[in-house]
């Protein structure tokens, strides 16, 4: 789930998902632009793991990924791997809000996450795309193939 200022975000969750795809394991990118959260929301109902990105703005995070937070802390969800990313020009408190809500909902943050200060080059790329295979290998570890 993510959303972007500058097409930098959307460059990470690409990057991703390529990760997690690497190691056969189907994923839905959702841009939220594109995707409505109740949408959002049923896919990560049947989700085993969650990856928010969002960029820095103002201090925080974009406002469409506030929303999209405070509706999946209202699901309550359990049991999911979680994990943040984000581009900031900056300041960069994306992601450490990100992993805070992550704690609150009590769900297994596997990483510290990624954050690139403006537009990701190859070697952020390279941790965006290990950090979906991270994601990968622990759901696989946790949810018998």
């Amino acid at each position: 789930i993510f959303d972007s200022m500058w097409e930098s975000t959307t460059k990470m969750a690409r990057a991703i998902t390529n990760g997690i795809e690497s190691e056969d394991i189907q994923v839905r990118l959702m841009n939220t632009r594109k995707w409505h959260r109740s949408d959002i929301m049923t896919e990560i109902i049947d989700a085993g793991a969650i990856a928010v990105g969002s960029p820095t703005l103002n201090n925080s995070i974009f406002p469409v990924i506030a929303d999209v937070m405070t509706y999946i802390k209202g699901l309550r969800p359990q049991n999911k791997i979680a994990a943040a990313f984000g581009s900031y020009g900056w300041s960069g408190e994306a992601v450490k809000i990100l992993n805070k809500e992550f704690a609150d909902m009590k769900l297994d943050i596997i990483d510290d996450g990624v954050r690139v200060q403006y537009v990701p080059d190859a070697d952020d790329l390279d941790k965006c795309f290990d950090l979906g295979v991270k994601l990968a290998k622990t759901l696989k570890e946790r949810v018998p193939q």
